[in-house]
């Protein structure tokens, strides 16, 4: 049976088994963003398709099944009071994106084998109250979205409002609201996301992302037109253009899980997103997600071969 978007809600967004194989921050936000447009999605189709009275009963469900889920005490301390007070942090600035003293722990994925066990023990317990609180406030902001709703259904005027006109208006304020929280922001103001990705050993750098290129085009994995681009990409400049990808998204999923597990780069952290601005796929953008989570194809043991044949 599919789950509905409430469901997907909240039982993604308590499930913390996500960070298994995933920082946080590779993690934050899309993991959390993504059920929370799908579950607008239909609440915003419902408002076109249901009466007013099944749709206030609609809202409340939602709004129950939510403040159920993530039942939060606005007295008690906050679940990152002891990383605030640690490092000295303003919980509005959330996640510290500018702190290194954070980024350090919220990158590392926490069952990799080259961490010493006193620092697993710190990255867990970081990474998961941070999930939690990731969770708490986009549950919080599903709850403001619905309240917005929830009072223009409530309109003396609402039966001459264009319902297109409404909708519109109340994305926009989401939209908004949004958008002066991120541009206040220091972690904004501070941190660019990464396009690249950087090959370790300045001295053969270069020429191992040109065997990458050559053995990749061989295997008619990308273009030969990508060529400036790709080893701008893999050598730490921003390429003026995305790498079209044209092999399988599976094959893609398996070049890179390679060279991160070969320790090709000299960060290994947050290699799904950082796909998301070097590659396409067949002309196509995609998520982290959807570069993560898609199957392995049958050519996993070449492409193995293939990255390791260049150490």
């Amino acid at each position: 049976m599919k789950t509905s978007p409430i469901e997907a809600f909240t039982n993604n967004l308590t499930d913390v088994s996500a960070l298994d194989d995933s920082s946080f921050f590779e993690l934050y936000p899309w993991h959390f963003n993504q059920f929370s447009i799908d579950l607008k999605k239909e609440i915003l189709n419902n408002l076109t398709k249901l009466s007013d009275d099944q749709f206030k009963v609609y809202l409340e469900d939602i709004k129950y099944n939510i403040k159920e889920t993530f039942a939060y005490d606005p007295i008690a301390p906050s679940i990152i009071d002891y990383w605030l007070k640690k490092f000295d942090l303003d919980e509005n600035d959330f996640p510290f994106l500018f702190d290194e003293n954070v980024t350090e722990l919220t990158n590392a994925v926490y069952n990799k084998n080259d961490l010493k066990t006193a620092k697993t023990k710190l990255v867990r317990k970081i990474q998961l109250e941070f999930y939690w609180y990731a969770s708490f406030l986009e549950a919080n902001k599903m709850l403001e979205f619905i309240d917005i709703l929830l009072i223009e259904q409530n309109r003396p005027d609402k039966q001459i409002i264009d319902q297109n006109i409404l909708i519109k208006e109340i994305l926009d304020q989401i939209s908004n609201n949004q958008q002066i929280i991120v541009q206040n922001s220091p972690a904004v103001q501070k941190i660019e996301p990464k396009s690249y990705f950087l090959i370790k050993d300045g001295k053969t750098r270069h020429n191992k992302a040109k065997s990458l290129f050559d053995k990749l085009i061989l295997n008619n994995y990308i273009n030969k037109s990508c060529r400036a681009n790709f080893i701008n990409a893999f050598t730490g400049t921003k390429p003026k253009e995305k790498v079209n990808w044209i092999g399988f998204k599976g094959d893609l999923k398996s070049f890179l899980k390679y060279c991160n597990s070969e320790k090709l780069f000299s960060d290994n952290t947050n290699i799904w997103v950082i796909a998301t601005e070097v590659f396409t796929f067949n002309e196509v953008n995609f998520t982290p997600k959807q570069i993560k989570d898609t199957k392995i194809t049958k050519n996993d043991y070449s492409i193995k071969v293939l990255v390791k044949s260049i150490f």
